[in-house]
């Protein structure tokens, strides 16, 4: 599933703080797993895309808080842009649900 970071109120601006921009990603994906009847748990991989990797620790905590003890396999990549040069932080998940 992949949803790029836009909320109705934030069309014209996207938080410049990569933490920031994490969490509107987790739980826009988070709303996504739920509408399929899922959760974090059934999360089975997990692709992290950032245009700067030495700010990965700031979002790994949050990371870990969203799946606990469920961590998928991830994997993260530095990237020299995203679609919107003010995205910091892109993620792809793949769930599984019977």
């Amino acid at each position: 599933m992949g949803r790029r970071h836009r909320r109705p109120s934030a069309r014209r601006s996207i938080a410049a703080d990569v933490v920031y921009q994490f969490d509107v990603a987790i739980t826009i994906i988070d709303k996504c797993l739920k509408a399929a009847g899922a959760g974090a748990e059934h999360v089975v991989k997990v692709q992290v895309f950032m245009t700067d990797i030495t700010e990965r620790p700031k979002i790994n905590l949050h990371r870990i808080a969203y799946f606990g003890d469920n961590l998928p396999v991830s994997t993260l990549v530095e990237v020299k842009g995203l679609v919107d040069p003010r995205m910091k932080v892109e993620i792809e998940c793949q769930a599984y649900v019977e």
